[in-house]
């Protein structure tokens, strides 16, 4: 199995009722991209107020290409209740894995499904949303998942929190 460090480093910053199921979707996962020369990493679980702001800016007041739709304390990473994963992809064979792929109908193990779709398959298994559905009822944001546990981030925001500062979840 290819195991990435980062990601194994990020399954420690989701929220603290996650992390067991992070742990094991991610080990399905890798399980089903047999391909070595491919890697599933966690580019986000956690994300820091400061974080967020600054990738809401990016776009708007700062340059790059506009990522998110929501400031702080609107995005369900800031709860440590959302993942963004990406394909690592060791192009030359030598394990240093220098390129991203976000691309959803590359099958990269030959086995006849997308790569992508079954990482989707197995975050759905264990209850997690895939992307964010539009208003026409289209996906958008493909790499990202959450599970918000039946709570909206506004909700999120007023909740107790624990000694980690994760909100209490009952």
């Amino acid at each position: 199995m290819n195991k990435d460090k980062t990601t194994l480093k990020r399954i420690n910053t989701a929220h603290p009722f996650l992390r067991g199921a992070l742990l094991c979707i991610y080990m399905e996962c890798i399980a089903l991209l047999t391909n070595p020369r491919v890697k599933l990493r966690f580019s986000w679980v956690l994300r820091t107020p400061e974080e967020q702001d600054a990738l809401y800016a990016q776009g708007r007041t700062t340059p790059g290409t506009i990522v998110t739709w929501v400031k702080a304390w609107g995005s369900f990473h800031n709860y440590g209740l959302a993942v963004d994963i990406v394909l690592l992809i060791d192009e030359d064979g030598n394990g240093s894995f220098e390129a991203a792929s976000w691309d959803v109908v590359k099958d990269w193990d030959g086995d006849g499904v997308p790569d992508w779709s079954e990482v989707v398959k197995v975050f759905k298994k264990y209850g997690w949303d895939w992307g964010i559905v539009n208003r026409a009822g289209k996906h958008i944001d493909l790499p990202h998942f959450q599970r918000p546990f039946g709570y909206s981030t506004s909700e999120l925001k007023k909740l107790p929190r624990d000694s980690e500062g994760y909100p209490v979840l009952t």
